[in-house]
């Protein structure tokens, strides 16, 4: 991981943030390469861990 901003060079996620909605689900944002925003929602079994059969 990088974080040459100069060169375009960041290989970086940071500010990350997780936060559970009401009906369970998280909601995950963080910043990608220092380029964008990104925002993913996951259930609480996929974030633990928990493999579907």
């Amino acid at each position: 991981m990088t974080n040459n901003s100069r060169d375009g060079l960041n290989r970086e996620f940071s500010s990350p943030s997780i936060a559970q909605i009401p009906r369970g689900m998280l909601q995950i944002a963080l910043t990608y390469y220092r380029r964008t925003i990104e925002h993913v929602r996951v259930a609480p079994d996929w974030a633990a861990g928990a493999r579907a059969c």
